[in-house]
């Protein structure tokens, strides 16, 4: 199938991200680390190489500030333990550097939402060790959108394929509604 044009922040410059932040304090609750990486800045190099990647995509769609829909990938995303779909954010209709930055830094401090983090608890998984990458793709007007799953999602069976499926950007298929 057709595939938008885009790049991958890979789980690097999230770990370059938190090297420059306290992550953990004695005070802090997960949910604490969460906002205050929401607001932290990113490295300037990070930062970069983010917006001449994003400049690259804006030239290659002939598009100035070319919407973008900005997608959390998470290491321990899909893994035959666990699946996070839904646990952690996309965004869609993006647009200019400075923006895709805010939301890269936003699908980062998602390691540490609600959702994510009583997810990671329920399967006894700690939220520090999952990394996050982050996709950056051209937004396209879709009438449908959805998720192939190479294992049935419902039973675990390896010998079904299950797609599922709505109408418009499959906002509700990757939130898991």
């Amino acid at each position: 199938l057709p595939v938008a044009p885009g790049f991958a922040i890979g789980a690097g410059a999230y770990r370059a991200f938190l090297a420059e932040r306290v992550v953990r304090a004695a005070d802090a609750t997960l949910g604490d680390v969460g906002r205050r990486l929401a607001s932290a800045p990113v490295p300037e190099a990070v930062a970069g190489a983010i917006r001449e990647r994003y400049r690259r995509l804006c030239e290659e769609t002939g598009v100035a500030d070319v919407a973008v829909a900005v997608r959390s990938s998470a290491t321990a995303e899909d893994s035959a333990a666990a699946s996070f779909a839904g646990g952690f954010e996309t965004w869609v209709g993006v647009s200019a550097a400075e923006d895709v930055i805010a939301h890269v830094r936003r699908c980062w401090a998602g390691v540490f939402g609600a959702r994510a983090i009583a997810y990671a608890r329920a399967i006894e998984v700690d939220p520090a060790g999952v990394e996050m990458g982050v996709v950056v793709q051209k937004q396209v007007r879709a009438r449908a959108a959805g998720v192939m799953f190479t294992v049935s999602p419902a039973t675990g069976d390896r010998s079904r394929i299950a797609i599922e499926a709505s109408w418009g950007l499959g906002l509700a298929v990757v939130g898991g509604e």
